[in-house]
This record gives C-alpha cells, sequence and structure tokens, in this order.
C-alpha cells in the first residue's frame, strides 16, 4: 500500500521490514493520511493486484491509482533496510509470526500466489536451509572468484539483473534508512513543511527474533549468496555485512 496525506502533498510508500507500519500510523493519526487504495485490489481469482498495505509508486501509476500530475504534486517517501538484516526478520516472520495465518481461510497469505507453501516449509527449516532452499547455489567454479567476477558471471547464468530491492524506490524523492528512521522521516517531513514531525512509535516489531543479531546466523555460503542476490540495494545503499 500506499499512505497519502493530501493536506501536506506526502505520499508514503510501505517497503516491508522498514517500520513502515509505525511511520503509517503516524501518518493517518497525526498527518490526515489515508490509504492509497483504499482496499486491496484482487483478480478474478481472489489473488492481489496491487495490495493495500504494499505496493510500488510504478503499480499506483499502472493501475490509475494516481495519476502522474497528481505524483508531481506529491512528495514521495520510503524506506531501506540492509538486506542481511531484512532477511534475518522475514525469516522469523515466515517461521513464526505468520504460521497462525494458515489458519484463516481468508487469510492475505493465500492471496499472494505460492506464499501459504512457502510458509508450510519455512515453519520447519532453520535460517541456512531456509536461504539455501531460496536462494539457488551459485555454480561451483564461481564461488572462490573475485567477487565482481562471481556476481557478473552468477547473474548471466542464472538469467537474474541486478535490482534494487522489490522497487519501492523508484522514482521516489526521498529515501529513508531503516537505521536511522527517526532521523529521516523528521528530516523528510521538514522538507515537505511539517515543522514539528512527530515521533515513530515502535509498533509491529519481530519479536520471534528476540533481538538477535543477523550476523550470528549466517554462514560464509549464505553471506556470499546475499552479496550476489541482493547486490542492487547493497551497492546503491552502501550496506555491507
Amino acid at each position: 500500500m500506499a499512505i497519502i496525506c493530501r493536506e501536506h502533498g506526502l505520499l508514503f510508500l510501505m517497503a516491508p521490514r522498514t517500520g513502515c507500519t509505525a511511520i503509517g500510523s503516524v501518518l493517518m493519526e497525526e498527518l490526515g493520511g489515508e490509504w492509497l487504495p483504499h482496499e486491496d485490489l484482487l483478480d478474478k481469482n481472489g489473488l492481489f493486484v496491487v495490495q493495500k498495505k504494499h505496493c510500488t509508486l510504478q503499480q499506483l501509476l499502472q493501475h490509475n491509482l494516481l495519476t502522474e500530475q497528481e505524483r508531481k504534486q506529491l512528495v514521495t517517501f520510503t524506506a531501506v533496510r540492509n538486506p542481511f538484516d531484512s532477511l534475518v526478520s522475514l525469516y522469523y516472520k515466515l517461521h513464526r509470526g505468520y504460521q497462525e495465518e494458515l489458519d484463516d481461510p481468508d487469510s492475505w497469505v493465500y492471496k499472494v500466489p505460492g506464499y501459504a507453501d512457502d510458509l508450510k516449509l519455512v515453519r520447519n527449516m532453520t535460517f541456512d536451509q531456509w536461504i539455501n532452499r531460496f536462494y539457488p547455489d551459485l555454480p561451483f567454479h564461481l564461488q572462490n572468484r573475485p567477487m565482481n567476477k562471481a556476481r557478473s558471471l552468477a547473474r548471466r547464468l542464472m538469467g537474474r539483473q541486478v535490482q534494487v530491492e522489490d522497487s519501492f524506490v523508484q522514482g521516489v524523492d526521498h529515501v529513508m534508512r531503516f537505521e536511522q528512521l527517526q532521523d529521516d522521516f523528521s528530516r523528510v517531513l521538514k522538507a515537505a513543511g511539517v515543522q514539528n514531525p512527530p515521533v515513530i512509535p515502535k509498533i509491529n516489531t519481530t519479536k520471534a527474533r528476540s533481538g538477535k543479531d543477523y550476523r550470528s546466523l549466517y554462514t560464509p555460503k549464505t553471506r556470499r549468496k546475499v552479496e550476489v542476490y541482493k547486490e542492487g540495494v547493497l551497492k546503491a545503499f552502501g550496506y555491507a555485512f
């Protein structure tokens, strides 16, 4: 989804696992925000076309939920997070946090193709097994190559292009970092003319993670996989292990 604050000319794109729920609550409760779209857009099979909570600027424009002229009048912003850290939180959400959703036949997990099946697999996997299951192995002859050569060849052999994570940052005016979220949020709002930016509350944290340092879960092999598959956001925002 996105949240639009028409009075303040703000459009916030909710990238997963970046504190978006907390920011969204602030925008709606204190700055007159509203959902865009107001409800999920589904196809004839009941699957997501555009999600109410997580959608990109391109989706809003493509499905005529926002016009190019309207977009030009808005300050658009989103957030990013270190992929190494983000993947650990995603694993715990899948492994524990979302498992109860499988008991509800009307849950959103059944509206994303393959998502429920993935949840059933992940609940019996360690983090290492999950990374190795969902990110294919690098060809053996690339595993000890210099990283720049390994990345280039692996992308070509596997048919994968470098992309900034999930396309949420594409076309936006400001990108906040999860690691300094309050400072960046205040900066964006002040640039839009909000003189007293509100404080972001702690909402929807990954409780199952229990504060674990993401570095403790990686092996050299899984670290290298993330360096290849998430190269776009790592390079674009200077993130590292």
